[in-house]
């Protein structure tokens, strides 16, 4: 009797040191992040190397840092069907677990409402993470075309040609409306295969102008070049209110007050740019649990408003990034896709459909 009354204590302690143990690790691993350890895929719905996989990688590098569990974000390109493909895919394919979202345009719902092959989402359903920056369209034209301003566009007996890569583009279908409902002398030619390819036609004198987003066009070459030769002008930008480093080009909103624009046309615009308020827009696939979802909200706006991020952007991209939050874009989505069918309808016209 007596070894086992010395051994006694021992053989206590080393039981609740055991409990106490299996206890703490129980609870250490049940506190662990979900996202620590793990890998989330940043897909990215166009080739290397234009603005949008530009932004992504941006993003990349700092949303893990506000992230619990600094997870890596990988960014993987998946161009085709001018974003479609990856808009799918992130819709009926990605699994909605919190580890794979992306970026696609945001004026995809268009795609949807007039009903365009290959479409496979539900604009609605997706989880909104958020966009960087809204952006709006800017038309910009060789400064040796004798028309300098939206009012010569109204009087120029010749055409100004402007690029576009497809009627069935919204691009292509703001211009259709400039011309149609505006009175702007505009020739359109498609089947440039993308903007790089248009502006290398401008320098040509192959065409005269482009409709292009304003951030890119403001941010880096070759018009940074062309700004300082003096080689294009700008005659009108889209967004809602003038944007503030070019406060003296009129937007389409002021121009179509002036010119007492119909109401059912300014409906048609107000669907088409609204895609442009929400153009870096960052998705993921419907049904990710509502923690995750705040969690990468949340993370996606620190990472537009840290102080080293911002710097890097401006760095990069030459604008600071102004982010809306996921939540925001969902209401936005939700309106849009309200259009009544008789603006449906006149969009499809303008898609030749």
């Amino acid at each position: 009797m007596m070894p086992f009354r010395k051994g006694f204590p021992s053989v206590v302690f080393l039981i609740v040191f055991f409990a106490v143990f299996s206890l703490f690790f129980t609870s250490a691993s049940a506190a662990d992040p979900f996202y620590e350890g793990k890998n989330i895929r940043l897909i990215v719905g166009f080739s290397p190397g234009g603005f949008f996989d530009l932004r992504a990688r941006h993003l990349a590098r700092h949303m893990g840092r506000f992230i619990p569990g600094n997870p890596s974000v990988i960014v993987q390109n998946m161009p085709g069907g001018g974003g479609t493909v990856a808009a799918n895919y992130l819709y009926g394919v990605a699994k909605p677990d919190g580890l794979t979202f992306g970026t696609i345009r945001g004026g995809d719902y268009v795609s949807q409402l007039i009903g365009m092959q290959g479409v496979e989402f539900d604009w609605t359903k997706y989880t909104f993470i958020g966009v960087a920056n809204p952006t709006s369209q800017l038309l910009y034209m060789r400064a040796d075309v004798p028309a300098k301003s939206w009012e010569d566009l109204q009087t120029i007996e010749k055409p100004v040609v402007v690029g576009e890569t497809a009627l069935g583009s919204t691009g292509g279908a703001v211009l259709q409306v400039l011309r149609d409902q505006l009175g702007f002398n505009l020739h359109i030619i498609t089947g440039y295969k993308g903007g790089a390819d248009i502006d290398a036609a401008a320098q040509r004198a192959e065409v005269h102008a482009r409709l292009m987003s304003l951030d890119p066009h403001l941010g880096r070459e070759p018009f940074v070049t062309w700004h300082k030769e003096q080689f294009d002008v700008h005659i009108l930008q889209t967004g809602r209110e003038r944007d503030p480093r070019m406060p003296d080009v009129p937007t389409i909103w002021e121009i179509m007050d002036e010119l007492r624009t119909p109401a059912d046309a300014r409906q048609v615009l107000d669907v088409l740019l609204t895609g442009f308020d929400m153009h870096w827009l960052y998705v993921g696939p419907p049904g990710i649990p509502e923690d995750r979802v705040e969690i990468l909200r949340e993370a996606f706006m620190k990472s537009m408003t840290d102080e080293r991020a911002v710097a890097e952007a401006v760095r990069m991209l030459g604008v600071p990034p102004q982010p809306l939050h996921g939540a925001e874009v969902a209401k936005m989505s939700q309106q849009v896709m309200q259009a009544t069918p008789e603006t449906v309808g006149l969009i499809k016209e303008l898609f030749g459909k």
